[in-house]
């Protein structure tokens, strides 16, 4: 079994509407220099984190992960190729806080804890990054996650989003006559919410200095 890049997604799905980039024309914009195609934005989640609760029937494939680890320390290597839920991955030599083990395909993590999932911590989580939410989307790519799960005889029992990313890219469309200087167009964190009926979001959090 040979040891898959972590630099480059591997996971080979179909492409899927609804978790591709959506571009959205963009009329009376200048283009840059020696940029002909028509002004678009293309927008998409750039990061995403989900945690599962899974009920596993058959909790073998923990030992297998245990030894891949432990031959990648014993190795003195970063990682040791492994194949759970049909699936190649590189079994990372180390976990994290929470989870025990973490495999890594390309930008595709996914992390896994033995624990029980009436424990209020979740013991899988699926993260996928920028180039996978891209392409071939992010839901595909959660599609697949949810195929090794049951590859590995788990019921999801609950889920839940951990962290979402957004992201833009303005093809064609010069940068200087976007309006960026206008703090109201951002989203940003604030740390207090008061509601008021009186009082608009933005000059809430203007208020609070969080703009």
């Amino acid at each position: 079994m040979h040891k898959i890049s972590n630099h480059q997604s591997k996971v080979k799905l179909a492409n899927h509407s609804s978790g591709s980039p959506t571009p959205i024309s963009i009329p009376d914009s200048e283009s840059q220099t020696r940029i002909t195609c028509d002004s678009s934005v293309a927008n998409c989640i750039d990061t995403l984190k989900i945690n599962f609760w899974v009920q596993f029937n058959d909790l073998d494939f923990f030992d297998e992960l245990e030894e891949a680890k432990l031959k990648a320390q014993s190795d003195d290597v970063d990682s040791e190729p492994v194949e759970l839920g049909n699936v190649d991955w590189n079994c990372m030599r180390t976990g994290t806080r929470l989870f025990s083990y973490r495999l890594l395909r390309g930008d595709i993590k996914l992390l896994l804890s033995n624990r029980k999932p009436t424990s209020n911590l979740p013991n899988v989580r699926m993260e996928i990054g920028s180039i996978s939410c891209w392409v071939p989307g992010y839901v595909p790519t959660y599609e697949k996650i949810l195929q090794v799960i049951e590859n590995l005889s788990g019921k999801i029992i609950k889920e839940s989003v951990s962290e979402i990313h957004l992201a833009a890219d303005f093809i064609g469309v010069n940068i200087n006559s976007l309006p960026l200087h206008k703090n109201e167009l951002w989203i940003s964190k604030a740390h207090q919410f008061i509601p008021s009926a009186n009082i608009s979001p933005i000059r809430m959090a203007k208020s609070l200095k969080t703009l």
